[in-house]
């Protein structure tokens, strides 16, 4: 089956450049942990919430709050709130800019949400039939393609995706572009840089060393254990075994290796 398209209109510009083109998500469905809660003798729930006094709300009788440095609670519009998160942007236009990729790296960092990949080409309304591509479409998609996969560069823009207004940032995935949502730089933590502690001879070594160590890549052996097991869980053929305890670290034995 393929993908699902997310969204199947989407306009990428950057400087004389504008690319059409329909998303759809680089991750697929993820069942893992996709069980519901319920009675003891497995009937059906729904959520609600109690406050101080042991009352029981239901979600939509509840209003909306925020809370001051005291931890009191200050009423707060449903409809102001909306408003406020209502995205200014043209819907599904994404005007991007080049920026040395170094000083964004400091500054943005990739959000936990979905990425897409982005195909060039369109799907109309009325006929729901994907639009072939013109030739310009595509040499301004090739163009933005290229400029994506000079590590030097990052190209990145606010958009309001599908009613979503965030900053996403372009990539380069099995050929493909892709645009993945990033955090805004006032939510990251701020780190001191870590000091490197040795020259240029050792780094060569260093790097040296480690191109001896390339494996093949071998993608069954990055498999999600954890969601075959709970899948394993629903199917009833899970059983629980004890977690081996690892002995201490050989660091002897791991340094004779190398020799």
């Amino acid at each position: 089956m393929a993908p699902r398209i997310y969204c199947k209109d989407l306009t990428l510009k950057f400087g004389p450049a504008s690319t059409r083109g329909l998303i759809q998500g680089v991750r697929a469905t993820d069942t893992e942990g996709k069980f519901k809660l319920c009675t003891p003798d497995l009937r059906a729930v729904r959520q609600v919430y109690i406050d101080d006094d042991e009352n029981i709300y239901f979600k939509d009788e509840l209003d909306r709050a925020s809370v001051d440095g005291e931890g009191n609670l200050i009423p707060a519009s449903a409809d102001d709130i909306a408003a406020a998160k209502a995205s200014r942007l043209s819907l599904n236009v994404l005007e991007l800019t080049a920026h040395d990729s170094a000083d964004v790296d400091q500054h943005i960092f990739p959000d936990k949400s979905q990425a897409y990949i982005f195909t060039p080409g369109w799907k109309e309304d009325k006929t729901k039939q994907v639009i072939q591509n013109n030739p310009a479409n595509m040499r301004w998609y090739d163009f933005i393609n290229v400029i994506v996969r000079d590590p030097s560069l990052a190209l990145i823009g606010k958009c309001n995706l599908q009613n979503h207004e965030g900053i996403f940032r372009l990539g380069i995935h099995q050929g493909n572009l892709f645009l993945q949502k990033q955090l805004y730089p006032e939510l990251l933590n701020r780190y001191d840089p870590t000091e490197i502690r040795i020259n240029d001879e050792i780094t060569a070594e260093a790097r040296k060393v480690a191109r001896k160590l390339i494996q093949d890549f071998e993608p069954t052996a990055y498999e999600n254990e954890i969601s075959r097991r709970l899948e394993m869980v629903k199917t009833g053929d899970f059983t629980a075994q004890d977690v081996p305890v690892e002995d201490d670290f050989d660091l002897l034995a791991a340094l004779k290796e190398f020799a």
